[in-house]
């Protein structure tokens, strides 16, 4: 049994700021408790994503954002509506991974799902390969063979929802806000505050760049929001559930045959020896059993390490909160707070392939070979004019 997360330091804050805040979480709560239970049906092979990773993410926040779980005040200044916000978003950033028979049969014919199981689509040789087993002569038995590409077409379509989920939400979030505990107050600000945070746990650093959808400072219910740095902790925050029971062995076993990239991925939660989430510190300790969990798990920390490294300085430039200091996370050096190792029964050697240039090489094969005589730059700098104004001359004439 966790801990209740009406428990955690978000929680009680949340609560002694604001009583309507705080009760609105629970209704939510109950409901979408229900909602995310049909996400293991379209998602066997995949680890949790239900109420307890939700959870779990609260809990993380309240660990970067409080001293202590008794604390009575965050390390940095938080309204009740971001506080809100970041609870709502943690139950909710999930919801579009839930998809019901229906949704999956229309989603055949959509042409997004054709145009990513054709040409140079994500899941076109995955599809390809269904459709030869299907028309194939291998098993025999037609009936085996077409039993076979159903269960895997049920995983690329649920390898498609995936990829797209974060863009779901925003829909999802439009059309239940009554279904789901009208969780906005029927306020369209607040909704689309949530929406955003949401749809921002799937988007690119550089998307959320974007200052009408995730501005530094909006007015929303009579309080200022930072939906920015509420997208960048929510990002955070759901990198650091590594529970070590995220990868469920009843769904594991339900699951088999997994796809051959998913193994992986479910065990490596399994291999974490030791963590510890602070305001001013990460720390992570994982012994693994094969090459492939190592390098699973090294990349989704590196993938940790440049979400905190990359909120800081978002939020060095930022008006509001630009006093928050992200907490110390390395995987290099003498100081690194991340060691991944082998365990000791592993028969592995840490390996990572790297494709470089020998830069002496490059300096040689660009400078010194091209230029002979020490003043070639300047020929070379007055071609480069001539050519310039001879273009110029052109496009004027044209």
């Amino acid at each position: 049994m966790g801990v209740n997360p009406m428990t955690t330091a978000l929680m009680v804050y949340l609560r002694e700021a604001s009583s309507l805040y705080y009760g609105k979480v629970q209704e939510l709560r109950e409901i979408i408790r229900g909602w995310l239970s049909y996400i293991p049906q379209t998602f066997p092979h995949y680890t949790r994503h239900t109420m307890e990773h939700s959870e779990e993410i609260i809990l993380q926040l309240s660990k970067l954002l409080f001293v202590e779980e008794n604390a009575k005040q965050p390390t940095i200044t938080l309204s009740s509506t971001e506080a809100y916000i970041l609870a709502a978003s943690a139950y909710l950033h999930d919801a579009g991974m839930v998809a019901s028979d229906s949704e999956k049969l229309e989603l055949l014919k959509q042409e997004t799902w054709k145009n990513w199981t054709s040409g140079n689509g994500g899941g076109a040789r995955r599809w390809a390969d269904i459709q030869s087993l299907r028309n194939g002569l291998v098993p025999k038995d037609e009936e085996v063979r077409h039993f076979i590409a159903d269960f895997q077409t049920r995983f690329l379509i649920a390898e498609f929802i995936r990829g797209r989920h974060h863009l779901r939400v925003a829909d999802i979030l439009g059309q239940h806000q009554s279904a789901l505990g009208r969780f906005a107050l029927d306020d369209i600000q607040l909704q689309h505050a949530i929406a955003n945070v949401c749809l921002g746990h799937g988007l690119s650093l550089r998307e959320l760049g974007d200052v009408q959808s995730y501005p530094e400072r909006r007015d929303i219910r009579g309080e200022p929001v930072n939906v920015r740095f509420l997208s960048h902790l929510l990002r955070i925050g759901d990198l650091l559930d590594m529970s070590y029971d995220r990868a469920c062995p009843l769904l594991l076993s339900a699951a088999c045959p997994l796809p051959a990239d998913t193994f992986a991925f479910w065990s490596q939660y399994k291999m974490i020896t030791h963590r510890l989430t602070a305001p001013d510190r990460i720390e992570i300790s994982a012994e693994c059993n094969n090459q492939e969990e190592h390098r699973v798990l090294q990349d989704w920390c590196q993938w940790l390490v440049e979400e905190v490294e990359n909120a800081g300085v978002v939020m060095v430039r930022a008006t509001r909160h630009r006093s928050w200091q992200p907490p110390y996370v390395n995987m290099k050096g003498p100081n690194k707070t991340i060691q991944i190792s082998p365990s000791k029964s592993a028969t592995y050697i840490p390996s990572k392939w790297v494709f470089e240039f020998d830069q002496d090489a490059i300096l040689q094969r660009l400078i010194a070979d091209v230029h002979h005589q020490p003043f070639a730059f300047v020929l070379e700098l007055i071609q480069n004019a001539l050519d310039a104004t001879n273009t110029n001359v052109l496009n004027k004439v044209t």
